[in-house]
C-alpha cells in the first residue's frame, strides 16, 4: 500500500514538473532572424513613433509613405510619398515617383521627382523633376522631359528664376 502511494506521487510529481517546465519554455523569448512583415513594421510603427520611420536599409515592394522617411538607403517599387523629408545617406530610389518638401540623398533615381527642395550629388529622373525652390546636385541633373524649379545649381554654379527666364 505504502508502495503504491508512493509510486502515484511520483508519477503525479513528474505530470506537475513536465507540466511547468512546458510553460516555462514556451514563455521564453526567442531571436527570430526571418525578416519583418509590413504589419509588423506598421505596428512598430504604430506604437513607438507613427511620424518618422528611421533605418539603415528601407525597402518596400510597393509604396512607401510617412511623415519622414530616413534610411541609408531608400527604396521602393512603386512610390517614396513624406509629408516633410526624404533623406537618404547613400542612395534613393523609386520605380515611380519621389515627393516631399526636401527630399535628399547622395544619389536620386525615380520617374519623377517632386519636391520643395530636391538635392543630391546625383539627381536623375526619368521624365521630370519638380522643384517649388530649388535643386542642388553636386555633379549631375538628369530629366528626359523636364526641370522645373526657381534656382538650378550644379557644384558651386546656380542660376536663379531671372536668369533662366533668358535661356
Amino acid at each position: 500500500m505504502m508502495n503504491d502511494n508512493l509510486y502515484n506521487f511520483l508519477i503525479l510529481a513528474i505530470i506537475v514538473i513536465v507540466f511547468l517546465w512546458t510553460l516555462q519554455k514556451n514563455k521564453n523569448e526567442h531571436l527570430d532572424t526571418s525578416p519583418l512583415s509590413n504589419e509588423a513594421i506598421q505596428s512598430i510603427a504604430s506604437v513607438y513613433n507613427k511620424d518618422n520611420l528611421t533605418a539603415t536599409n528601407i525597402n518596400a515592394t510597393n509604396s512607401l509613405n510617412g511623415y519622414n522617411v530616413n534610411g541609408q538607403y531608400v527604396n521602393a517599387a512603386l512610390t517614396i510619398n513624406a509629408g516633410v523629408d526624404v533623406n537618404a545617406g547613400k542612395d534613393l530610389n523609386a520605380k515611380g515617383t519621389i515627393t516631399g518638401q526636401n527630399i535628399n540623398a547622395t544619389n536620386l533615381t525615380a520617374t519623377t521627382l517632386t519636391g520643395q527642395n530636391v538635392n543630391g550629388q546625383y539627381v536623375n529622373a526619368a521624365l521630370t523633376i519638380n522643384a517649388g525652390v530649388d535643386i542642388n546636385a553636386g555633379k549631375d541633373v538628369n530629366a528626359v522631359n523636364m526641370v522645373r524649379c526657381r534656382t538650378f545649381c550644379i557644384g558651386n554654379t546656380c542660376i536663379d528664376e531671372s536668369k533662366l527666364k533668358r535661356l
